[in-house]
Order: structure tokens, then C-alpha cells, then sequence
């Protein structure tokens, strides 16, 4: 009534007691839930959220202080879910509770036993008496009792033991920026007015160290158009390796409009921006790359900022795997897994293979000799620095080496990636590298396709998981598996595909960097103030800082020249990862002018 009226000030006085109380109710419930029931739970009253950014739309202009209440709110709620996660772990593991880390480890397992059986046919399930949702059930149900002993763990409680921080304000945020930085939340939101609408709006939320009252509020209108035809035109371009002179404007032009005299922008960003390499973008007035102009540094939330940084205390050396043998023979691949003890049992038989094993022997993956020269000279840099790196090439590329690592300084992965995609059309793209396939394909040009899911026999559980399932990296073995898959039941050999699902139960957290040198490694699905779920997602929650990744399908030697260029900058001539990985790119783009090549990859997190 007091906004219908126009009374705004009084109106938000009954809106932030209302965001507050769901906030102080999240804080109260989220230690006794696993993280399946607290999206569930948060999905209850998420729409309130939204609300409020309609209200503060129509308001700041009369009151700006609003949009300060709305850029602490984004705080608390961006990405709480994976900050809940990495917290729990984080508590855990740091605890010295061996028999809580007992627990977690069970969990895991379970987890692991979970990411097979998602993808194994109904029929098999029951052939061989694999319950699933039996042993879903146990999983969450363990997941819900460490939740709850990760919150009474000394010196951890209520909102701080959510995110690790106490609750913070934009205020927070802005006294870590220096001269010349800004701080960018980007919130997409559903309009509000009175009742839901069609429209999409992008906020933007900018605070700069001499912003004073309150952040300054931009609106970038259009988000339906954003999300669809501006986007695929975007594509597009990149495919089919066009100029773009027009995404500029739509995704970044209103942003510079606010960032005169603005070097480094800390962004935070949500919905289609997820989806951009926006340092790829061209500015066709001034004919430079947004790399040339500004320097992009993306977080899951700008709360990153707050965080202590902390040192590196990596037990293991760098860990690189490049140029697997896909095919191998089932004894040898038998031989090496030996090496690792089990991952993937929990109590019950190793699953042997996927459903999608019956499209997957329709495929053989070509070489890749390019990765092997990749992850070579790394190594080569890694040891000049005084560093200890170990090499697995070939047929020592096997999953279980993945599985069984702890807390690599650096994760480099050299190989094919993929990801299923949910459509109905099945699409594979290589870099030459893709023979013998008997599937409705669409070529291009990667380290890694697009295989539609669809038609799957296995009922994935949630959306969330069965997106972390459809993206993943290829290992050695995984052709000679997914012909046979029959001959490897009850081998516990890994199958060669490791998906994002798996990839949160590595043992990443003293891990620095993963640097994911594959195709399409940064897709997936894309939740609303949630970030994406895929390989990014997968790697963070496991533990590691930071995720180098590719947003599309990429060339071979040039992905090769820019890692080398990234490694000699970072450990030869000391700079730091994100100066480092810029100095490449703009490098490589020197040599292959096209965006297609150079700006491929894009770094997530510290």
C-alpha cells in the first residue's frame, strides 16, 4: 500500500525488516539442510528478492539509498549456495575431527557412486539391484548431519559459518578497491508490478573508491533481447569467425558510459554475462578490444574481495595431463588403474558404464599432439621456476590419476572436453581430430563436441546434477570402454570421462590454479544468481581457487602458444596469474588477430 501510494521511504522500511527475516531465516536453517534441500528452500522465497529489485527500480530515484540495501543484498544471496558448499568442506577438513572427515570422505563416495548411476539405464539399475534413490537418500541425509556438526565447529556460527564472512556491506567492498578500480555486481532480475511480467532487466551495481551516499545503480534494459537474438548474434561471430560490431553496445557500452578512468573492474557477473568472453568484445568506435581498454577481473560475487588472500601451501606438485591415449586395451588400462586405490565404491558394486557408452562407441577421439607439446614445455617452465611438476602422458593420462591427487599446486588438463547439451540435435565439434562417427553432425572446430542427452534411459535426479553431469573433460581409455563396455563391469576402472559432477569431490583445497585446456570448459547450465553449472562450478567446489576455462570450441596450436606464453609470464618473469594470462592473450592476439583464437579462455576466481 505505502509503494501503490508513492510512499516510498515507509515502504522501505517494511521491505528491508522483510529481506532481513529471510535472510536471518536462511541463516538459521541452511546448517541443518544439504545442499539439494537448501536450493530447494531458498527457491521458496528467491522470488521476493526480485521483487525488492523492482521496488528499488521504480524508488532510487526518489531515495538512492536504495541501492545500497539492494547491493547488500546481492552480497548475501549471489552464489550462496557454492559458498555454503566450499564453507562446509573448508570447516571440515581444517577441523583435526578425523571422524568427521571419516564421514565426509563416506559421503563422497557415495556421491561418486551416484555420478555413474545417474547415467546407467533403468533396466541395468535393476538388473543389478542398484538402488539409487536409496542411495541418494543416504547421501543427503549425511550431507545434512555434517552440515550440521561443520556449523558448531569452534569459532564458526550462524551467517559467518554460510560464507565464511560476516555479514558485509557495499561500504566493505569499496574500502578494498584502489585508485583506478571498480567494483561491478551485475543482478538479473525478473520486472514486478503488481504481478509478474515478461520482461528481463540487468542491473548493474558500480561502487569506485570515491563513490559516496550510495553505489550508482545502471540499468541495462532488454534482457529478453540480451538472452536471445543479441546473444546469438554473438555467437554467431565467433563461429563462423565474423567481425562483431554490435554486442559491444548492447553488453558493455551503458558499463563505460559509468567507468571513465576506471583500469581494473572487478565484475561479478549473472545471467548471459556468464556467457561472454567480454574482454572478446570490440569497440567499433574505437576499433580496440575491451582487453585493450580495461581490465576485466571475474568474480562469483564481489564479496570475493573480502576474503584474506591466502598463500599458497600446496602439498602435491603441479599436476599435468595432456595428449591421452583414448584408445587402450582393456588389460592394460586395467594395469594402471591398479596404481590408485577405488574411487568410486561406497558399500557397493563399481558402476561399469553410461548410458550415453551407446553413442559414445560411435566416436573416436583424435589425437592430440599439440597438448603433448603443451603440457611438456609447462613443465619444463614449472621446473626452471624451482618448481616440482609431475607429467602423465598417454596412456598414463587415466582418470584415477585425477581422482587420487591432493592439492596440486596447478591442475593442467590438455585434452577433448564436452558438453551435452539438452537439444535434440546431436553436435560435435573438433579441430580435426574426430573420425568415424555415425551421428547427425554438425563440424567445427575444438578440443571437444556437443552431444545431445536426450532420449537418456537414466532419469537424472535434479536439473542442477544432470547439468553437472553433461560437461566434462576426456581421459585416456574412454574409446576402448565405451565399445566394450560389457568387458569392463566389475573391473573398477574408471571409464575416461570425468564430469563436473565428479569433479566436486576431487581434493582441490589448497589448489591455486585449474587450468581446464579444452574445448567448451566454461558452458553449462546457467541458474539465476547462482552462477553456472559445469566444470567451473565442479572444480570450485572441490576447492580450487582459481578456474582458467574456454567459453567456446578452441584451436589447437593457438591454445597450445597461449598457454606457453601464460606459464613463461607467470613463472618466468613473475607476474601475477591475471597479468599474466592478459599479457598472453594480447600476445597471441598479435599472432592471430581474430577473437577467435586469443579469446577463448577466460579466469575465474582469485
Amino acid at each position: 500500500m505505502y509503494e501503490s501510494t508513492g510512499r516510498y521511504a515507509e515502504a522501505e522500511t517494511l521491505y528491508k525488516q522483510a529481506s532481513d527475516i529471510l535472510i536471518k531465516q536462511t541463516e538459521s536453517n541452511f546448517a541443518n539442510l544439504s545442499e539439494k534441500e537448501k536450493g530447494l528452500f531458498f527457491q521458496t522465497f528467491s522470488n521476493n528478492f526480485e521483487v525488492y529489485n523492482s521496488f528499488t527500480l521504480r524508488a532510487y530515484r526518489q531515495i538512492p539509498a536504495f541501492t545500497g540495501w539492494l547491493y547488500d543484498n546481492t552480497l548475501v544471496i549471489k552464489g550462496l549456495l557454492l559458498q555454503s558448499s566450499q564453507k562446509m568442506r573448508q570447516a571440515i577438513l581444517s577441523s583435526g575431527d578425523e571422524v568427521l572427515k571419516k564421514q565426509f570422505a563416506d559421503w563422497q563416495a557415495k556421491k561418486n557412486l551416484l555420478a555413474q548411476a545417474y547415467h546407467l539405464p533403468i533396466a541395468e539399475r535393476e538388473k543389478r539391484g542398484i538402488k539409487t534413490e536409496q542411495v541418494e537418500t543416504e547421501g543427503n541425509e549425511l550431507e545434512k548431519l555434517l552440515s550440521l556438526r561443520a556449523s558448531q565447529l569452534p569459532n564458526l556460527s550462524g551467517f559467518e559459518n554460510l560464507t565464511g564472512l560476516k555479514p558485509s556491506t557495499w561500504q566493505d567492498v569499496q574500502k578494498k578497491l584502489k585508485a583506478g578500480e571498480a567494483a561491478i555486481e551485475i543482478i538479473r532480475t525478473r520486472y514486478f508490478d503488481n504481478q509478474w511480467t515478461d520482461s528481463v532487466l540487468y542491473i548493474a551495481l558500480i561502487v569506485r573508491p570515491e563513490t559516496q551516499g550510495q553505489p550508482e545503480m545502471l540499468v541495462i534494459p532488454n534482457g529478453n533481447d540480451l538472452e536471445n537474438k543479441v546473444f546469438q548474434y554473438y555467437r554467431n561471430c565467433i563461429q563462423y569467425r565474423r567481425p562483431d560490431t554490435r554486442s559491444f553496445a548492447h553488453y558493455w557500452q551503458p558499463l563505460a558510459e559509468k567507468l571513465a578512468g576506471v583500469r581494473k573492474a572487478y565484475l561479478a557477473a549473472d545471467g548471459v554475462y556468464l556467457q561472454l568472453s567480454l574482454p572478446a568484445l570490440l569497440n567499433p568506435v574505437t576499433n580496440r578490444y575491451l582487453i585493450e581498454e580495461i581490465d576485466v577481473h571475474l568474480l562469483g560475487s564481489t564479496r570475493d574481495l573480502l576474503r584474506p588472500t591466502r598463500p599458497p601451501r600446496a602439498t602435491e606438485a603441479a599436476l599435468l595431463l595432456g595428449r591421452p591415449a583414448y584408445d587402450l586395451g582393456l588389460a592394460r588400462h586395467q594395469s594402471l588403474s591398479q596404481h590408485y586405490p577405488p574411487t568410486t565404491r561406497s558399500g557397493e558394486e563399481t558402476i561399469a558404464y553410461y548410458t550415453v557408452g551407446e553413442r559414445l562407441a560411435n566416436i573416436t577421439w583424435n589425437d592430440l599432439p599439440a597438448t603433448e607439446t603443451e603440457v611438456r614445455e609447462i613443465r619444463t617452465q614449472l621446473l626452471a621456476a624451482g618448481q616440482a611438476a609431475t607429467l602423465y602422458l598417454g596412456e598414463n593420462a587415466v582418470e584415477e590419476v585425477i581422482k587420487n591427487a591432493r592439492n596440486p599446486r596447478i591442475l593442467h588438463l590438455a585434452t577433448h572436453g564436452f558438453f551435452f547439451t539438452p537439444k535434440a540435435k546431436v553436435r560435435v565439434d573438433t579441430t580435426q581430430r574426430m573420425e568415424s562417427i555415425d551421428l547427425d553432425i554438425d563440424f567445427g572446430s575444438g578440443r571437444g563436441f556437443e552431444l545431445s542427452a536426450s532420449g537418456s534411459k537414466a532419469g537424472p535426479p535434479s536439473a542442477k546434477q544432470e547439468a553437472m553431469l553433461r560437461s566434462g573433460v576426456v581421459l585416456t581409455g574412454v574409446s576402448t570402454y565405451y565399445r566394450q563396455p560389457e568387458a569392463y563391469q566389475g573391473k573398477g576402472i574408471e571409464d575416461g570421462l570425468l564430469t563436473a559432477y565428479e569433479a566436486q569431490n576431487l581434493h582441490l583445497d589448497e589448489t591455486e590454479l585449474v587450468v581446464l585446456s579444452a574445448c567448451q570448459t566454461g558452458e553449462g547450465e546457467v541458474q539465476n544468481g547462482e552462477g553456472v553449472y559445469g566444470l567451473q562450478r565442479g572444480f570450485q567446489q572441490a576447492g580450487a581457487r582459481a578456474v582458467l576455462m574456454s567459453m567456446w570450441s578452441v584451436a589447437d596450436e593457438a591454445t597450445q602458444r597461449l598457454m606457453g606464453l601464460f606459464y613463461e609470464n607467470w613463472l618466468g618473469k613473475k607476474q601475477s596469474k591475471r597479468e599474466a594470462f592478459k599479457n598472453a592473450q594480447l600476445a597471441l592476439k598479435a599472432e592471430y588477430p581474430e577473437p577467435f583464437f586469443w579469446g577463448a579462455f577466460v579466469m575465474v576466481g582469485e
